[in-house]
């Protein structure tokens, strides 16, 4: 069996068949996706599942190419946007980019568009020249420990051209599958083509989650995959290495819809806060505490609750003190000028549930 990366420049075109195995939990990623969308989460709280996940798939990301980094520190860094290392820098520099995919601004697949996101995680980062370029040297994959080649990827001259062949299926097959396989197989030859001289491990991982995005999972980046994909290297690497060939995506495909499944299973799990709602006793102070959740964030008075089930309004008004007694509630002013939001310690004990 040859070591060498398959040539596509004359088009990329992998043999799929997608069994059921593949294909039921792709549509259950779908379907979870949207239960994130139906989630009772204000913009506030679903910031402190978008913060506690992204710093899960960051630090993971960088463990899996064997970086050393340590959770607590990297949310000090995010916290305080102060780097005293590369890898620090690296970190903070992911999540530019990570938070703008959160928000909607995806990773446009062009060569030129993949340089520039490589160039701005990499900047003093790695060896001079190297962030942001091309490789201008063949790369290889070895075994850990005696150094035995298991992969040459595409050389220098084919990548640009294989990378715009990748683009072009794409394309063609975006909505001939469902989303996880697409990305799946994508993220697969990206690997295969290996297009920068370092870092094509957190550009995929970033890229994907992208992708994932582009193709209708929009909440892809509330999903600690990366996380799954740490927790699971060793079949990580073994399932990717299936795929070097460019005979066969079955293995891979089966993997990571499971671990990208799981991934949403953990983070619908976080979302759904129906047993904080549960933890109160009253019919009328768990109906004013899911419209609070499931609101803006922001400051709020008693006759902004639009109480469609009709409660009386000392009943609202002994909610909103039992909420504010409970220190779910901030309240400010007196009377009628009286206002409420949720309280930034109930926010911040969320955030630190969301974590562990």
């Amino acid at each position: 069996m040859s070591l060498h990366k398959p040539d596509t420049t004359g088009g990329f075109a992998p043999p799929l068949l997608i069994a059921d195995d593949v294909a039921l939990p792709s549509l259950g990623c779908v379907r979870a996706d949207g239960r994130l969308d139906a989630s009772i989460l204000s913009p506030a709280l679903q910031l402190v599942l978008l913060r506690a996940v992204r710093v899960r798939n960051i630090v993971s990301s960088m463990l899996i190419e064997g970086e050393r980094v340590d959770l607590a520190r990297a949310v000090s860094v995010l916290d305080s946007g102060v780097a005293d290392t590369p890898n620090e820098r690296a970190i903070l520099q992911i999540s530019r980019v990570y938070d703008r995919i959160a928000h909607g601004t995806n990773i446009p697949l062009t060569v030129s568009s993949l340089c520039k996101v490589h160039g701005e995680i990499f900047d003093g980062v790695l060896p001079q020249g190297g962030a942001g370029r091309l490789k201008s040297r063949a790369n290889a994959i070895v075994e850990v420990g005696t150094n035995r080649i298991l992969f040459i990827p595409t050389p220098p001259e084919r990548v640009a051209e294989e990378l715009e062949s990748l683009f072009g299926w794409l394309e063609e097959m975006r909505y001939r599958y469902p989303p996880p396989v697409v990305a799946g197989v994508v993220f697969a030859e990206f690997q295969g083509i290996h297009p920068f001289s370092d870092g094509n491990g957190r550009t995929g991982r970033l890229l994907n989650l992208s992708l994932l995005a582009q193709l209708g999972l929009k909440n892809a980046p509330l999903v600690p995959l990366d996380a799954q994909f740490f927790r699971t290297r060793a079949r990580y690497y073994e399932m990717l290495a299936t795929t070097n060939s460019g005979k066969r995506y079955d293995l891979w495909l089966r993997y990571f819809v499971k671990q990208l499944g799981r991934a949403y299973g953990l983070s619908v799990a976080h979302s759904d806060l129906r047993e904080v709602v549960d933890r109160f006793e009253g019919r009328a102070v768990r109906s004013v505490l899911t419209w609070i959740l499931s609101g803006s964030g922001t400051w709020f008075k008693h006759g902004d609750f639009p109480n469609p089930n009709h409660f009386s309004l000392p009943a609202i008004t002994q909610a909103l003190r039992k909420l504010t007694v409970a220190g779910v509630l901030q309240a400010e002013g007196e009377r009628r000028g009286r206002k409420y939001r949720l309280s930034p310690g109930f926010v911040s004990r969320l955030d630190s549930s969301s974590q562990t």
